[in-house]
């Protein structure tokens, strides 16, 4: 009995040893692949952001010197008994919104809890603010409005959802024609009827106020230039030749000097060609490229020379195959980058190589240690549970050197 359970017990202890050995991983090997270098993409399209405020309060006349930035609601009100004006604030970053877009729509929308009555003007005024605030502000800072971008919203008092279209004002935050200070929610104040609107704010559990602006980026890359040559070159002309990989403008700096002083122009192609006319013979012409894509993106060449035609010399021309680039090549620091992060990349495919053959070589004791537990439930099988001890010694290689010394 004893026997038959020490081997079961050793047969349990070498699967369990098995398992171990094949599907541990390595402590020290990494197998996901390196990371690879990532350059900013350009996304295309329209694109819609929903942005919560980063500050939201109001101010009360009543309590000119309580400040309400911690309060569940934003609240706009006129009341004559007692004298009462209340004016909401609420300010949104644009910061997430990308560079080079184009603002399509911008709307606002309020969670209204409570309402009553309706303001004189029939509407709430929503404009941008004209000074800065926090949430620590109070009546006596008098916050004011700029009156030329407010946008006039009739909301009625049912408990809900409210919309207000701030297109301009957040197309001029973004395009800085005017500073984002946030919002002034106001109405008619000092006559008319009493009115009153309370909104969630943001630190309200559920329906925060929230600020969903659409917008298109557009192409911000500029066209790449290349091929660039002269062709029919004589005493007084020359024509400049050159591709785009878009249809882009043709333009030509040109002039005795690197500042060049004369410009021409030819169509919007993929494949451009500019006559230039009235050159003095057997003079040198600098020259370089522009090209600019519908998106006003603009690409410049480098700089380029040519020497026009006389009597007995036909003078001196570009081929296409000299171009030495264009400014849209990278630059010597971009191509620094890229060469430490190829250098990097190979560090860590060596490093993972190392790593590999290092897992491999513990992989190698596998085997025998298998081999030795299958011996060791042999021997106590059939000794009648007699205890046996063994090791393994890896017979050592013989160099050539010792192998003609003991053959003399």
């Amino acid at each position: 009995m004893k026997k038959n359970l020490l081997l079961a017990c050793l047969i349990i202890l070498l699967v369990l040893l098995s398992f171990v050995l094949v599907f541990k991983p390595s402590d020290n090997l990494n197998t996901s692949e390196p990371n690879s270098p990532k350059g900013s993409q350009e996304t295309l399209g329209t694109v819609s952001v929903m942005l919560t405020p980063t500050e939201d309060t109001y101010i009360n006349s009543y309590k000119p010197t309580t400040w309400y930035g911690a309060a569940l609601t934003v609240v706009g009100e006129y009341n004559d008994d007692p004298f009462t004006k209340k004016r909401a604030l609420l300010k949104f970053s644009l910061s997430s919104i990308q560079t080079g877009a184009v603002i399509n729509s911008a709307k606002l929308h309020l969670y209204q809890t409570q309402a009553s009555g309706t303001p004189g003007w029939g509407a709430i005024a929503f404009a941008p603010a004209s000074k800065d605030w926090n949430e620590t502000t109070t009546w006596n800072d008098n916050i004011t409005w700029i009156n030329g971008y407010a946008v006039y919203q009739a909301i009625d008092t049912s408990v809900g959802w409210k919309e207000v279209d701030i297109t301009q004002i957040v197309d001029s935050w973004y395009k800085g024609i005017l500073n984002n200070r946030g919002l002034v929610v106001y109405s008619t104040e000092g006559s008319g009827p009493n009115w009153y609107k309370y909104f969630s704010s943001s630190e309200a559990a559920s329906n925060k106020p929230a600020l969903v602006v659409t917008y298109t980026l557009t192409d911000l890359t500029p066209p790449v230039i290349s091929e660039v040559s002269t062709s029919e070159l004589t005493k007084t002309s020359v024509k400049i030749n050159w591709k785009t990989n878009e249809s882009a403008t043709s333009t030509v700096d040109y002039g005795t000097t690197t500042t060049y002083g004369a410009t021409a122009n030819g169509s919007t192609t993929t494949t451009h060609s500019v006559p230039l006319s009235g050159l003095a013979q057997g003079t040198t012409y600098h020259f370089r490229v522009r090209s600019k894509d519908y998106n006003n993106n603009e690409a410049i060449s480098a700089d380029y020379s040519f020497k026009t035609a006389t009597d007995t010399n036909p003078g001196t021309g570009v081929e296409a195959s000299s171009t030495p680039g264009t400014s849209n090549q990278p630059t010597s620091a971009q191509s620094a980058t890229k060469s430490a992060t190829k250098s990097s990349l190979k560090k860590g495919g060596a490093t993972n190589s190392a790593t590999k053959a290092s897992a491999e070589k513990k992989s190698n004791y596998l085997i025998p240690a298998l081999i030795a537990l299958a011996v060791l439930i042999l021997l106590l099988a059939a000794g009648g549970g007699a205890l046996y001890y063994f090791k393994f010694r890896r017979k050592p290689k013989v160099k050539p050197s010792d192998t003609s010394n003991n053959s003399t």
